[in-house]
């Protein structure tokens, strides 16, 4: 992250993937699922469209969800395809 982190969640189905928001105003998704030659985590995908910092973050309980809020006030429904192959998150 190149600035301040303000939320971190694990994804409810998976404790391989976990979700960060920032300040720079994109969510990441991350594994921390590594490779031996890995010493952290992979960025899986970045989610942009907020226009203030975002200060939460959280899935819903399936899973198939994620809200984001940020400092202008507005709050964002993602949805989560979650499979073996490829992890998604797209704007709901």
């Amino acid at each position: 992250h190149p600035t301040f982190i303000y939320s971190a969640k694990f994804h409810p189905n998976s404790q391989e993937i976990i979700c960060t928001s920032c300040y720079d105003k994109v969510i990441r998704i991350w594994t921390i699922k590594t490779k031996k030659s890995q010493k952290s985590g992979q960025l899986l995908q970045e989610l942009n469209g907020h226009q203030g910092y975002i200060n939460s973050i959280c899935f819903s309980n399936n899973g198939q969800n994620l809200y984001s809020a940020d400092s202008a006030g507005c709050i964002m429904e993602w949805n989560c395809y979650m499979n073996n192959e490829n992890n998604r998150v797209e704007k709901g």
